[in-house]
């Protein structure tokens, strides 16, 4: 016996042969279990005694309609009271009094079926609704209606149980008409009756699961109930020989069929598709992680299937490699299982057979942002062989969350020594973020150490160089130096990516020696010209008186007519001018006062009273003081009366003059003159003319003028400075000065001491040259006098004309002083970098007499005693030379570009469609009813 209580279920996780849905029902023998369960819902307790033979009469009618009733419940699916009749006291109560269970199995198990093995058997409870007589029982169980007399059982009434023979005659088909049925309690009295498809469709579901869990080729048939002896006058009778029937038990009834479907596909686990990485909620990753500090889990999007035709197991195993496959980092593996067809996603959010790898607690020191991993995944059966796997490994990429510029594989490395050759810097910088990024630049900032020598000013116009920002990319950067064109000894050099920096140090054991002072460029040297200042002009006084308002400003008063003011208005010429830039107005008004016939040779404002300034418009006045003259000034201020000079500034231009040389310093070939029409009178590119590259004017002559070039071969440098003569002078300007001193020793500045109002006057239009003065390094012109850091004296020089600057002004004008202090005996000395600056200092308003040593001119502009020419005022040039060639800024190119991250999907060459993935012959095809009696 093996019990009448409930359905036995064991552990469906247990390993076998695997689970897998059943999509199909094939039959060999085909077999029809129609089950329908019904549910008696009672009030009160229904078990009575019938207790004559006229009760046994309507015991069986009471059971009639009760089986027409059930019949109707379940053919209509309505709810019905039970039973519908007028007979009295026929009432019934539902027993649990039986069991069907439905086992597959092989030949090797025919001699003891394994029963126990609840995967592959399918339990359903009988039920049964029970009359008592005194002498026996009336009951409505599976569908039929029994009577047990306690000496054996009858059949009132068939159960639905058919079998009808194939039409060749070697199968055939069994039908299962099962009613099952089972009790409810409900408040009330009279019983009712009610459909449960639920438990159907779940009692179809174990038919059809147990079926698929099994490759059993055989199938039994086993009946517990109280009426075992009718169930088994029936089986006999309807299966006769096409299936075994016995009782191998008491109470039970078994009927076996052989051979009732073909041998099951075994299990295979194939890779369906490689999905990717994904995030804790299933979401694609792009094949692209980062540092997480949630720890949160990453899985692989890999999915599996089931191509068998029946359950198993499979060992899945995942792992993280390196890029090409060399080292293994991280491994994780988890026992699935699959029934026939299933698939599963291994990274299925809320799956229980995910494989996912939890960052900090697993990646954390494995992993190194900014490289490339692959991943793999192994099928492993029970014997431990790689069923199938990923035949070609994904990748995926891991980086930063943010975007990030990291520098690495720099060199050369510190200590690194150049005698020959070139030096490359190099570096390569790699994008780390996950996502993509604006293009951003590496830039290399290279320093000169030795002591005494500041940097040149090529290593300080080094070009950066772009770097890729798209995810992942490493961008190698580069620059190349020549070793015979940079400055002997040590460097230091920094590569910057903007997010993180290297510095490290060379030395160039050859190369330019710094102490060399000769000006010879070689090819690749940067110059640089600034023309300091330029002080060239004459001036002499006018005779004339003109007033000017001090401590006051116009527009804060008026002239008055009081009678006895003691000044006067006047103007220029027969009547005065109306400027439309500003003057002043008055309240008279301007007539002729004097004329002949129609000329008028005098005019004068008639009936004014007052006059006052307007910045918009006005008549062209001046005041100037007049005894018994009959205006006064009302404002702010007094107005003063001075002497008025004229000065007229001297058109003067300045060349470059390059010479190609040997290496012996002689001259090859023709000199290149070089014209820089972007300096001059207004500081634009020019025609160039003398007038449009004039650096002498009023206005201009503070400004430091600044030109620049590379040189492409071994060159001398020449400058040229010309005067020219003026053959038309504009008033230009016009200033108050009154530092002015007298000279007893002076020519002119003995007469007067300068204190006035002041007329600039530039040159409008040249006229030929007055003179014109080359230098070099090399030369002995007296004209110009070269300085540089051995040649370094300048004793103090005569003053300038009045308003000029003297040179040791000019001098002091450079971005940073180039006086460096005096010696013993009072001369100053400049302060100029070895090599690398030189101070030309020209005199061009008074030539040198033919022969003069260029010494003793030099002593001439010492003779402070006498001031004027020569002094060496007019043209002062600081050339600046980086013995450094300028393609230190030039980015080596670097073939190829940057280089991407490659990253991409795994993938299998498993037909994963060979297989229908389901056991489609059961030996059984369900189509059940369940009915719920409530």
């Amino acid at each position: 016996m093996f019990g009448a209580g409930g359905k036995r279920r064991g552990n469906r996780a247990q390993r076998g042969r695997g689970l897998s849905p059943i999509v199909g029902l094939v039959l060999l023998l085909g077999m029809v279990i129609a089950g329908t369960a019904l549910l008696f819902i009672v009030g009160s307790p229904m078990l009575d005694t019938f207790e004559s033979g006229s009760e046994r009469e309507r015991a069986h009618l009471c059971m009639d309609e009760t089986d027409h009733q059930l019949a109707t419940v379940a053919a209509t699916g309505e709810q019905r009271s039970m039973p519908d009749t007028d007979i009295s006291d026929c009432q019934i109560d539902v027993a649990d009094k039986g069991q069907v269970d439905i086992l597959w199995y092989n030949d090797s198990e025919s001699d003891d079926l394994p029963w126990d093995d609840d995967t592959r058997t399918a339990t359903a409870e009988l039920g049964a609704l029970e009359f008592e007589l005194d002498d026996r029982t009336i009951a409505h169980q599976g569908g039929g209606i029994w009577e047990d007399t306690g000496s054996g059982t009858q059949i009132i009434s068939e159960p639905g149980i058919s079998y009808e023979n194939g039409s060749t005659g070697s199968n055939g088909s069994v039908r299962f008409d099962l009613m099952l049925l089972d009790q409810d309690e409900l408040s009330g009295s009279d019983p009712i009756a009610r459909a449960d498809h639920e438990r159907s469709d779940e009692l179809a579901a174990d038919i059809a699961e147990a079926a698929s869990n099994s490759d059993g080729t055989n199938v039994a048939i086993r009946i517990e109930s109280s009426y075992h002896d009718g169930w088994k006058q029936h089986l006999d009778s309807v299966f006769g020989d096409h299936g075994h029937v016995e009782m191998p038990e008491p109470n039970v009834v078994m009927s076996t069929f052989e051979d009732i479907r073909d041998p099951a596909e075994p299990a295979e686990f194939v890779v369906v598709e490689d999905r990717g990485l994904r995030d804790k909620n299933g979401n694609p990753l792009d094949q692209r992680i980062h540092a997480d500090p949630t720890n949160s889990p990453y899985g692989v999007g890999v999915s599996i299937k089931n191509t068998g035709e029946v359950s198993d197991s499979r060992n899945i195993i995942v792992s993280i490699w390196d890029e090409e496959l060399d080292e293994l980092i991280l491994t994780k593996e988890k026992d699935i299982t699959l029934g026939s067809g299933e698939t599963v996603d291994l990274s299925q959010k809320g799956a229980n057979r995910t494989i996912q790898f939890q960052h900090n607690s697993e990646f954390d020191d494995k992993l190194e942002t900014g490289e490339t991993y692959a991943y793999t995944l192994e099928i492993e059966t029970d014997e431990g062989t790689i069923e199938n796997e990923l035949d070609e490994p994904g990748t995926f990429y891991y980086g930063t969350s943010e975007p990030f510029f990291d520098l690495s594989n720099v060199s050369p490395s510190t200590g690194s020594s150049f005698a020959t050759g070139n030096v490359t810097i190099s570096g390569d910088v790699q994008q780390l973020g996950i996502d993509d990024t604006a293009d951003s630049s590496a830039e290399l900032d290279l320093e000169y150490l030795e002591d005494d020598h500041d940097t040149p000013e090529a290593y300080k116009n080094i070009v950066a160089m772009p770097v890729n920002g798209t995810s992942g990319a490493t961008t190698p950067v580069a620059w190349t130096l020549n070793t015979s064109s940079m400055l002997q000894g040590e460097h230091q050099y920094t590569i910057d990516t903007g997010d993180e920096n290297i510095t490290k140090t060379f030395v160039v054991e050859t190369g330019v020696d710094p102490g060399d002072t000769e000006l010879y460029l070689e090819s690749g040297n940067r110059v640089n010209v600034s023309i300091l200042g330029t002080e060239i002009s004459a001036e002499s006084p006018t005779g004339e008186k003109r007033a000017k308002l001090v401590d006051g400003e116009k527009e804060n008063g008026k002239w008055k007519d009081t009678g006895a003011g003691g000044w006067r208005y006047e103007w220029s010429g027969s009547q005065p001018n109306w400027n439309e830039d500003g003057g002043w107005k008055t309240d008279g008004d301007l007539e002729c006062t004097s004329s002949f016939g129609t000329f008028c040779f005098e005019y004068d404002f008639v009936d004014s009273t007052e006059f006052w300034w307007d910045d918009e418009s006005g008549w062209d006045l001046g005041w100037s003081e007049s005894q018994g003259s009959d205006w006064a000034w009302t404002g702010d201020g007094d107005w003063v009366s001075y002497d008025v000079y004229e000065k007229q500034w001297a058109p003067v231009t300045v060349d470059l003059i390059t010479q190609s040389v040997d290496e012996d310093g002689a001259p090859v070939g023709d000199r290149n003159v070089i014209e820089p029409d972007d300096w001059g009178t207004d500081g634009t590119s020019g025609d160039g003319s003398p007038e449009s590259r004039n650096l002498n004017t009023h206005d201009t002559r503070d400004e430091i003028w600044e030109y620049s070039f590379t040189t492409d071969e071994r060159v001398s440098l020449t400058l040229s400075s010309t005067l020219h003569r003026c053959g038309n002078y504009q008033l230009r300007d016009t200033d108050l000065y009154t530092d002015g001193e007298y000279h007893d020793y002076h020519d002119t500045w003995s007469e007067y001491n300068g204190n006035g109002i002041w007329d600039h006057y530039d040159c409008m239009n040249t006229r030929g040259e007055s003179l014109n003065v080359d230098a070099t390094t090399d030369s002995n012109n007296a004209n110009v006098r070269v300085r540089d850091s051995v040649d370094n004296t300048v004793p103090e020089l005569r003053a300038g004309h009045q308003r000029q600057h003297s040179a040791d002004e000019v001098l002091e004008r450079a971005d940073r002083d180039l006086f460096g202090g005096e010696l013993e005996d009072g001369t100053g000395y400049l302060d100029l970098k070895e090599g690398r600056e030189f101070v030309f200092m020209f005199e061009v308003t008074d030539e040198a007499p033919s022969g003069m040593d260029p010494d003793e001119y030099w002593d001439q502009a010492g003779e402070t005693d006498t001031p004027g020419d020569p002094n060496f005022n007019d043209v002062i040039v600081l050339v600046e030379v980086d013995g450094v060639p300028t393609d230190i800024g030039t980015p080596v190119p670097i073939d190829g570009g940057s280089k991407m991250v490659d990253t991409g999907l795994g993938h299998s060459d498993d037909d994963y469609n060979a297989g229908s993935g389901n056991n489609t012959e059961t030996g059984v095809k369900v189509d059940t009813d369940h009915i719920v009696i409530g």
